[in-house]
C-alpha cells in the first residue's frame, strides 16, 4: 500500500500555493497605463492589474475583479493568468471554490510549461483534490516543475523519492533534489538537509554541515534556529568557525545560482 502524504508535506504545499500568486507579479508600470492597456486587451497588463486587485496595491482589494481580469487573459492562453485563476478557484477567492475548475486551469498552464502550475497540478494529484489521486501523475508533474528549476518542485520531487510516492524509493535521488532545492534558496530544503546531516540519514553525519544548513534556513524557517542552536552547543570553537565559513560558502552558491538565472 502506498503511503499517504504526511501532514507536514501537505502544509508545505498549501503554503507554497498561496505564495505563488504574489511570487510572479509584475507591478512595473503606472496604474493608469496598466489599466488602459488591460482594457485594450493586453494580456500582460490584464495579469498585472489582476494582481494589483488581488493584493489591493494602488486599488481597493477586489478578488472578483482579479478573477475577471485573469479569466480574460487565461482564455487567451496567458499561462501565469491561467495559474493564478486556478488558485482563485482552489481557494474560493472572488469566485465560488471549485477544485475541479482549479485543476482544469492548472493543467492548461502546466502543459504550457509554467513551473508553478506544474508543481500545483502535482499537488492536486498527490492529494486527490479536484481529481482522482494518482501518485504517478503527481511525480510526473513534480519532476517537470523540478527540471524547470522551481525550488518548491525540486523539494516535492525529493519527497516523492524519499517516500516512494509514484516512483521507486531512492535515497540518492531524494538527497540530490533536497540539496538542489536548498541551494536554490528554499528554506524547507535547507532544513531537511540540516536534519539529514545531523542524524546521518543517507549522508555521513556531519554536525558542521548540519549547522551550516540550519543557519541558512534560520531567517525564514520556524524550527531551524532551535536546531542550529542545539548543534552549536555541541561544537568546538574551531568547528563553530568552520560552520560559519561553510554557511557563507553555501550562501555564495545560492547567490551564484540567483545571478545566473
Amino acid at each position: 500500500m502506498r503511503k499517504k502524504p504526511t501532514a507536514s508535506f501537505v502544509v508545505i504545499l498549501l503554503s507554497i500555493q498561496w505564495i505563488s500568486i504574489t511570487a510572479i507579479a509584475l507591478d512595473l508600470q503606472p496604474l493608469a497605463s496598466v489599466t488602459k492597456k488591460a482594457e485594450q486587451g493586453d494580456l500582460v497588463s490584464q495579469f498585472d492589474l489582476g494582481w494589483r486587485y488581488h493584493k489591493g496595491k494602488g486599488v481597493k482589494k477586489d478578488d472578483s475583479k482579479a478573477f475577471a481580469l485573469w479569466t480574460a487573459a487565461a482564455n487567451k492562453g496567458h499561462a501565469a493568468s491561467q495559474h493564478n485563476l486556478a488558485l482563485l478557484y482552489f481557494n474560493g477567492l472572488g469566485v465560488e471554490k471549485n477544485a475541479i475548475e482549479a485543476v482544469n486551469w492548472f493543467r492548461k498552464a502546466a502543459e504550457a510549461g509554467f513551473s508553478h502550475a506544474q508543481r500545483n497540478l502535482g499537488f492536486c494529484y498527490q492529494s486527490g483534490r479536484g481529481l482522482k489521486q494518482d501518485h504517478s501523475e503527481a511525480f510526473k508533474w513534480f519532476r517537470e516543475s523540478a527540471l524547470n528549476g522551481l525550488p518548491d518542485g525540486q523539494f516535492c520531487l525529493a519527497h516523492c523519492y524519499s517516500e516512494g510516492w509514484g516512483v521507486k524509493k531512492s535515497d540518492a535521488e531524494a538527497i540530490k533534489w533536497y540539496q538542489e532545492s536548498a541551494l536554490n534558496g528554499l528554506p524547507e530544503g535547507q532544513y531537511i538537509m540540516g536534519l539529514r546531516y545531523k542524524n546521518g540519514t543517507v549522508v555521513k553525519q556531519d554536525l558542521v554541515e548540519a549547522f551550516a544548513y540550519f543557519n541558512l534556513a534560520s531567517d525564514t524557517h520556524e524550527d531551524a534556529p532551535k536546531e542550529r542552536d542545539l548543534i552549536e552547543g555541541q561544537l568546538t570553537k574551531e568547528q563553530k568557525a568552520l560552520g560559519q565559513r561553510r554557511t557563507k560558502e553555501l550562501q555564495a552558491q545560492i547567490d551564484s545560482e540567483d545571478n545566473s538565472k
